[in-house]
């Protein structure tokens, strides 16, 4: 087996149950680098491993491996990976949790444009590490786009997988709305719940599967539905107009903190847990979005710029 000497080690996890957030983000930092190369991910799952592949990236096969740097985009814990690795002279970077284990890591960074101030403080406090966030952190949307083509649809996007089928629920709520005509859905890769049930409610052409560049298809929207997750960076950063709903139910506590740092709290609305969304509170910030004029998109050179810095160190 041949050995190659690779700069990063990375793992970014993902499925059909948990999303794939953290496999689209960490891809994306190692392309937007040119440093695909220089990187070897690991794998945890069938899906992962096709992901990856199917991304043209490196994947472990046993080789032998003296990482310069770790990478870790993971909400599960990640531990033992880090112990493996211990023993040599590499530095470890973790995304995108606040867990225990991760006060291992040399680098601790939220790559997102707002934080939740209490568990940031907590672990500051707690392990006397300093956590990286904002906007130069979150890398801007791929491909930029120059000038924005505003359509009037309304876009419905819950991820890579969507493990809780809100896509239905919002279909379905709005199906026979005045604007059922205005909906255009995307399903993620990992989208596994029974497509025909949307066929019933909406025409064909209004579903789209695998959608190679997401970030034109938010861009260029009239309003954004979706959930937490990566899609609020590309919302934040094109100052699109978006209802949030909750896959559970201790995430409208982040949404505070989405409406503290973004550009202008009024273009965000959250309508809380996806089992409790009303049709008439749906429809009125529907309305109520659609009166406000949208914003101009972020200066990108202020997205990201973190990053070169602190891969190249």
């Amino acid at each position: 087996m041949e050995n190659k000497n690779y700069k990063f080690l990375c793992y970014a996890s993902g499925g059909n149950k948990i999303g794939y957030g953290h496999l689209y983000r960490l891809a994306r930092i190692i392309e937007k680098f040119d440093l695909v190369d220089q990187s070897i991910f690991l794998y945890a799952n069938a899906e992962e491993k096709f992901f990856l592949k199917n991304r043209g990236l490196n994947i472990f096969s046993g080789q032998t491996i003296l990482p310069e740097k770790i990478i870790i985009d993971s909400r599960i814990d990640c531990s033992d990976l880090l112990k493996k690795f211990s023993n040599i002279n590499s530095n470890s970077i973790i995304l995108d949790n606040l867990d225990d284990w991760v006060s291992r890591g040399d680098n601790i960074i939220i790559p997102s444009f707002f934080i939740n101030d209490k568990l940031k403080e907590k672990f500051e406090n707690k392990f006397s590490k300093k956590i990286l966030y904002g906007k130069k952190f979150s890398l801007p949307p791929s491909p930029i786009l120059s000038k924005k083509n505003i359509n009037d649809n309304i876009l419905i996007t819950f991820g890579g997988s969507d493990p809780n089928n809100i896509t239905l629920k919002v279909v379905e709520l709005l199906a026979d709305s005045r604007i059922a005509a205005k909906l255009k859905i995307i399903l993620g890769p990992g989208y596994s719940h029974k497509e025909r049930k949307l066929y019933e409610l909406v025409s064909k052409s209004q579903i789209l599967r695998n959608v190679k560049n997401l970030s034109t298809e938010i861009a260029n929207s009239a309003q954004v539905i979706t959930t937490l997750g990566t899609t609020i960076q590309h919302i934040e950063f094109y100052g699109k107009k978006s209802i949030i709903i909750c896959n559970y139910d201790n995430d409208k506590y982040d949404f505070r903190y989405i409406r503290k740092y973004c550009q202008n709290e009024s273009y965000f609305k959250c309508l809380g847990n996806w089992k409790n969304i009303k049709k008439k509170s749906f429809l009125n910030s529907l309305n109520e979005l659609e009166l406000i004029n949208e914003l101009p998109a972020s200066n990108s050179s202020d997205w990201g710029s973190g990053w070169k810095n602190l891969l190249s160190n």
